[in-house]
């Protein structure tokens, strides 16, 4: 088995942003931590992808369509607040099991504004 290392890490700030989508929000930060680790993506061997709202929408392959990496496994997952931390483990036990060389674990998400911000009134009865 081998030893597994997180290389490269980057994000981009938090905010609202209404002319991007959860895609390119997600190639966006993986690129930054591809170059952080000194990597392209042509490297990369494999992705996870976690995304809360769009796993089903194939988030990982839009991302890899985006940077122009198309033909390796992406694993799309969505598993609550341990959607990241998932990502993560899946792609270390692809490097431990010496599935891959390199992988990359990527999230995104854009969540709607909150009923109060939208100028929604109706209320749930509690």
């Amino acid at each position: 088995m081998n030893d597994v290392y997180i290389v490269g890490s980057d994000m981009i700030r938090f905010g609202r942003f209404p002319d991007k989508t959860v895609p390119m929000l997600g190639a966006e930060s993986a690129l930054l931590a591809l170059d952080d680790a000194g990597v392209s993506i042509t490297d990369i061997q494999a992705l996870y992808c976690g995304n809360q709202l769009e796993a089903k929408a194939m988030s990982g392959q839009r991302i890899l369509h985006l940077v122009g990496q198309t033909g390796i496994p992406v694993v799309n997952c969505a598993n609550a607040c341990a959607t990241g931390a998932t990502r993560c483990v899946k792609a270390g036990w692809a490097s431990k099991r010496g599935c891959t060389t390199w992988s990359c674990a990527s999230a995104s998400s854009r969540w709607q504004r909150p009923a109060r911000e939208s100028g929604c009134t109706e209320r749930y009865p509690r």
